[in-house]
């Protein structure tokens, strides 16, 4: 199986995918955020996919944007979300589906409102710095000339985790000090909600917050057997994230 030219590795394809507590899909416990792959499988990896799993295996359900240079390109099975935003155009670097640095914000939000949860990655050094660490390592004992060699790969970080409920499209700075607001953000105050439901006393805990004012509201409540308390929370607040 391949996507765009890119091998899909084994571990991921439905007939063999597990959780990393080794759960398969139709376990009512999968968690579908995790991926479980085989320890003889990571250690045949490249140091960049080494890197790129290192990450991916614990937000499967999320697309990652990996910052190659001046680039964000994605790798398997988030290239079919890429391709299938109808208001984008996604380019290739060095053959790996992706689209330049200076749209990432547009890209995020295109993601978003497809309903995908995106995890972003950036470069935490250059490649001068990188050959700067591993010669430390090295002149500490830490590594070999050989480990030195395989493990040459610039580093990298998670510097952002987005859902519908957490993301606002930035605005050029001149928008925002005269007060304009892109036509694409909707005017409504934006909900995300936490509770807790005690089922031997029908008791909600809950907590929301308006990610546009940073308002956070408190509260506990005990509701009748319909859970009408809660159904007109629901109904009044509109989340757009339910935790």
């Amino acid at each position: 199986e391949e996507i765009d030219g890119q091998k899909i590795p084994m571990f991921i394809r439905k007939e063999f995918i597990r959780d990393k507590h080794l759960r398969r899909p139709d376990d009512q416990d999968y968690d579908p955020s995790t991926v479980d792959i085989p320890e003889e499988v990571f250690d045949k990896l490249t140091p960049g996919m080494k890197q790129y799993w290192e990450i991916k295996k614990d937000h499967y359900d999320s697309i990652v944007l990996w910052r190659k240079g001046d680039w964000y390109v994605v790798f398997f099975y988030d290239i079919c979300a890429l391709n299938n935003l109808s208001d984008a155009n996604p380019r290739t670097f060095h053959n790996e589906p992706g689209f330049y640095h200076n749209k990432v914000d547009f890209y995020i939000s295109e993601l978003i409102k497809a309903g995908y949860k995106v995890v972003r990655v950036e470069q935490t050094e250059t490649h001068g710095m990188m050959i700067d660490r591993l010669a430390e390592e090295k002149k500490k004992g830490k590594a070999t000339a050989k480990q030195v060699a395989k493990e040459a790969i610039v580093g990298r970080e998670i510097t952002g985790k987005y859902t519908k409920g957490t993301f606002l499209k930035p605005l050029p700075i001149e928008d925002f000090l005269n007060g304009r607001q892109d036509e694409d953000e909707e005017l409504d105050t934006k909900y995300v909600l936490l509770y807790l439901y005690n089922e031997e006393e029908n008791t909600f805990g809950i907590t929301y917050f308006d990610i546009t004012t940073l308002q956070f509201y408190i509260g506990q409540f005990k509701d009748d057997s319909m859970r009408n308390k809660f159904r007109t929370l629901i109904t009044r607040i509109r989340p757009v994230e339910v935790l």
